[in-house]
């Protein structure tokens, strides 16, 4: 899976363009998650100090969750 976490001001890389690729590879086969973080720009969803970078702890988690989950369904007996 991806998760793509842009600010919804971001200069470098504009939502718009994640929002392309999020849709192409999604076309292509791809879970993809897309989260914009309102009114902030480049640098802030990877700050600690700032609070759109709760978004990208969340990704994060559900990324952990999914994987916890795979694994355990693995390791169910099969009967």
């Amino acid at each position: 899976p991806q998760h793509l976490v842009v600010g919804e001001l971001d200069p470098i890389v504009p939502p718009d363009h994640v929002r392309r690729y999020a849709e192409t590879a999604t076309a292509a086969g791809d879970a993809v998650t897309l989260v914009v973080v309102p009114d902030v720009g480049h640098f802030d969803p990877v700050d600690p100090d700032r609070g759109a970078f709760s978004a990208v702890l969340e990704a994060v988690q559900s990324v952990l969750d999914l994987r916890a989950e795979r694994r355990t369904q693995k390791e169910r007996p099969r009967g």
